[in-house]
C-alpha cells in the first residue's frame, strides 16, 4: 500500500512538473513572439525612449510614401500649446490642445490631388482637419516637382526634444528659389503671383493666454 501511495505521489509530481514546464515554455514562446513583434515595430518606426518626461519629443516616421509623413509624439502634463497650419496664402487654420494627463500619440499628414484642388490631411490626437488649395503653383509643384522640393521634417533622421513653451516647426515644404520665380514666371495669375516659397508650413506654437 505504500509503494502505491508513493508511486501515486511521484506521478502526481511528474505530471504537475510537465506541465508547468508546459506552461513556462508556451510563455516563452508567447513572450519571444512578442518580443519579435516589438522589435518589428520599433525597426518600421523607431525606439521612442522618453528621455525627460517634462519634454515634448517627436520622432519622424518612415511611410515609405512621398506624400504622407507621420510622427510619433509625447507631450507632457498639463501641456499647452496651438498647432498651426498653413497650406494656402490666404490663411492659417489653428487647433488647440490643452492636456492636463502626459499624452503619447501617432500624427499624420497627407498630401492628396481631390477634384482639381490639392488638399492637406492632418490628424493629430486632439484634432483632424482638411484644407486645400487650387493655387496652379501648388499643383504643378507637388504633381510634377516633388522630388524637388525642400522638405524640412521635426524628428528626422534623429529623436527631437524641447520645452513645452519653445515654439517649433513640425513640418515645413518649400521650393528652392529658382525653381519657385521660374514657376512664377510660367503663371503669371494673381494666386500665384501672393505665393510665397513655401507650400506647407504645420508648426507648433504658443498658444495665447
Amino acid at each position: 500500500m505504500a509503494n502505491l501511495w508513493s508511486r501515486t505521489v511521484s506521478f502526481v509530481l511528474l505530471t504537475i512538473t510537465l506541465i508547468g514546464g508546459y506552461f513556462a515554455w508556451q510563455s516563452g514562446q508567447e513572450r519571444a513572439a512578442l518580443l519579435s513583434q516589438i522589435a518589428r515595430i520599433e525597426k518600421r518606426i523607431g525606439s521612442f525612449p522618453i528621455v525627460d518626461p517634462t519634454l515634448v519629443h517627436v520622432r519622424a516616421i518612415d511611410t515609405q510614401q512621398p506624400l504622407e509623413f507621420a510622427w510619433r509624439i509625447y507631450l507632457p502634463a498639463h501641456f499647452k500649446m496651438t498647432n498651426a497650419q498653413t497650406f494656402d496664402p490666404s490663411g492659417t487654420n489653428y487647433y488647440h490642445y490643452s492636456g492636463s494627463e502626459p499624452s503619447e500619440f501617432i500624427a499624420r499628414v497627407i498630401l492628396r490631388e481631390h477634384n482639381g484642388s490639392m488638399e492637406c490631411y492632418t490628424s493629430f490626437n486632439f484634432s483632424s482637419g482638411v484644407s486645400s488649395t487650387q493655387n496652379p503653383l501648388h499643383l504643378i509643384a507637388i504633381r510634377e516637382q516633388w522630388e524637388h522640393l525642400h522638405i524640412e521634417q521635426l524628428g528626422k533622421p534623429e529623436l527631437a526634444k524641447f520645452q513645452p513653451n519653445e515654439e517649433m516647426p513640425l513640418l515645413r515644404i518649400s521650393l528652392p528659389s529658382e525653381l519657385f520665380e521660374s514657376l512664377k514666371l510660367k503663371h503669371k495669375d494673381s494666386k500665384s503671383q501672393s505665393m510665397t516659397e513655401d507650400l506647407l508650413q504645420i508648426r507648433f506654437v504658443k498658444r495665447a493666454p
